[in-house]
């Protein structure tokens, strides 16, 4: 059983859900001052580490974020 088809499909739904997710978040609690954790550090960093746990070297990773 080839599982890459199945653990690719499950990230693809689980970064849809996320961009579902911020799509949907309200303005006022993007970056609301009484959040320790702000709702976009959080976001960020889940796309971060998916982008860096994906990379195929981590000793070579690199962040690179277009304009």
């Amino acid at each position: 059983m080839d599982n890459a088809p199945i653990l690719i499909s499950q990230y693809l739904a689980s970064l849809e859900m996320l961009r579902q997710t911020i799509v949907a978040c309200p303005e006022d609690m993007w970056n609301a001052p009484d959040d320790r954790n702000k709702f976009w550090q959080t976001a960020f960093h889940a796309l971060y580490f998916t982008h860096e746990y994906l990379w195929e070297n981590t000793e070579n990773y690199e962040l690179r974020i277009r304009n």
